[in-house]
């Protein structure tokens, strides 16, 4: 069998196409210079083709080699911004409003600022730099601010001393004793200004009456002016406190000793004689026994007694005088305490006999004491 270039199918002893006729002999014939030409052809074709591939795919992987040069470049450039450039551009901002709250006045809000900064080395210089106008223009607080943060930038402890020391001299003129004291000695230096705000405001504590503070800054003060006698002045003003609280609660011994040791300081000895007074009623008595009294029917009994009575005086600045029976308000008339229990009533205990007597619905009862002696 043999196939026609029409499709049709022939077979072999047929010797031409029942389908278009074209002979057997024509069809099978081989045409070697034709098939040659042919293939040439097709081979430059392929040839042509290969060489636009080779020339596309180079082309591509020059566009793909340079977009990746690109990429990495920014991405480099990338870096550098967030890393380094946004940050110093921050940290500027943040150093300049800083330096606004200071001259403004909000020192709180610019140390926070400040704090948070102060690990960069960079600003240093430009703390210093400022420091030294703030200097300049007479405004201490920003300039000691900034000059404590520059860590030993230049002259900076130079100029941080002398801020300081003109500062204190400020408050100091201002009347701002306190201040003044706690920023000399958080800065460690003493200029005169400093002796000088402790003893004006010993002189204040002394005059309320605050004599163990004043003490204090009177040591501070150490020889200005009359600092050693105003001290002395306050110890004795704090001892005849202590008598006054003494005598005020019935300590009547420990009372008088420090009016006895201070003399005539302001009304000591007149203290001194009330104390003395009334010493001698400041007590306390052994209960032995009791006798009952039966108002009705005139029987009497007698018992072992327990417990004590203790007495205790407490002279006033006035002169008036409290007196306390167990703990119980007394008034004495002659040798005689009167007083109310909440269980028994009415009492009476009469110093000269040491005899209390209560009054008991239709009882009397008269306990003996004895009073014990030190």
């Amino acid at each position: 069998m043999w196939r026609c270039n029409c499709g049709a199918i022939n077979r072999s002893d047929e010797q031409s196409c029942h389908g278009c006729g074209a002979t057997k002999a024509d069809i099978l014939s081989f045409d070697t210079e034709q098939l040659k030409s042919s293939c040439h052809n097709r081979l430059e074709e392929e040839h042509k083709k290969a060489e636009q591939h080779l020339a596309e795919s180079g082309r591509r992987k020059k566009q793909a080699k340079k977009i990746g040069i690109i990429g990495g470049i920014l991405a480099v450039i990338a870096f550098i911004v967030v890393t380094i450039v946004i940050p110093k551009i921050k940290i500027q901002k943040d150093f300049s409003r800083a330096i606004s709250l200071l001259d403004d006045g909000y020192y709180s809000s610019a140390e926070h600022i400040l704090d948070r900064l102060d690990d960069v080395d960079s600003l240093n210089a430009k703390k210093y730099e400022r420091a030294v106008l703030f200097y300049e223009e007479g405004k201490y607080i920003p300039a000691v601010t900034l000059l404590e943060r520059t860590h030993n930038y230049s002259d900076s402890e130079d100029y941080l001393i002398k801020s300081t020391n003109l500062l204190a001299e400020n408050y100091y003129q201002q009347g701002d004793y306190l201040p003044c004291i706690r920023l000399c000695e958080s800065k460690q230096t003493y200029p005169d200004a400093y002796h000088a705000a402790c003893y004006c405001h010993a002189v204040e504590l002394k005059d309320k009456e605050y004599y163990t503070e004043a003490i204090d800054f009177f040591e501070k003060a150490g020889n200005y002016l009359d600092s050693v006698e105003l001290k002395h002045t306050c110890e004795i003003g704090e001892k005849y406190k202590q008598a006054i609280s003494y005598m005020r609660n019935g300590g009547l011994s420990s009372a008088i000793a420090i009016f006895e040791e201070i003399g005539s300081y302001e009304s000591s000895s007149e203290y001194l004689t009330l104390c003395k007074t009334y010493a001698k009623y400041k007590s306390y008595w052994v209960a032995k026994s009791s006798k009952y009294y039966d108002k009705t029917t005139g029987e009497t009994s007698s018992y072992t007694a327990s417990g004590g009575l203790n007495i205790v005086v407490k002279p006033k600045e006035n002169g008036d005088v409290i007196f306390m029976v167990n703990e119980k308000l007394a008034t004495l008339s002659g040798n005689v305490l009167s007083y109310s229990d909440d269980y028994w009533g009415d009492c009476t205990f009469n110093l000269s006999t040491g005899i209390e007597r209560v009054n008991w619905g239709n009882q009397i009862i008269d306990t003996t004491y004895e009073k014990l002696e030190k």
